[in-house]
């Protein structure tokens, strides 16, 4: 539910400071060197693995929900992912400004706060899909929020 006019996503950014998962989400691999050296699973390096598969998995459960509610049989139906990773960085990343939330070694000059394919895409696109991963969690394994933001991120696409 959107809560002041943010949508979903967005109000899960805003809870960075108040959520363990939610601050993990944002949190870089790139935390690991230097003088940071946090623990591996304090970054959000499985959360974007499993991120993707909850995208894919939320799209297919929709798709399937509509055929079955338009009466097609819906047996033929794969799991891809909703967007391309170039979408995620270029619009979703630019959107939300997703560069301000995330906490990196600022040592790494590779992360630039650009939006295009550059080094820091890489950064971008694994905190929007670990983000994907902790709303599913905060919010009990539960998949329809997960289908909302997909429906919201279409509209900005």
């Amino acid at each position: 539910m959107k809560e002041n006019n943010m949508d979903i996503f967005e109000s899960y950014l805003q809870k960075k400071q108040s959520s363990n998962i939610i601050k993990r989400a944002l949190t870089d691999v790139s935390m690991k060197s230097g003088h940071y050296l946090i623990p591996k699973n304090q970054s959000n390096a499985d959360f974007e693995i499993l991120g993707a598969e909850i995208l894919k998995e939320a799209l297919y459960d929709r798709r399937i929900r509509l055929a079955m509610d338009m009466g097609v049989e819906a047996v033929n139906m794969k799991r891809e992912a909703p967007f391309a990773d170039k979408q995620l960085v270029e619009k979703i990343g630019k959107h939300y400004d997703i560069l301000k939330y995330i906490d990196y070694n600022k040592m790494n000059t590779t992360l630039l706060p650009e939006y295009k394919r550059s080094p820091c895409s890489r950064h971008i696109l694994a905190a929007v899909k670990a983000m994907i991963t902790a709303i599913y969690k905060e919010e009990n394994y539960n998949l329809s929020p997960i289908e909302n933001i997909i429906v919201e991120w279409r509209e900005l696409l």
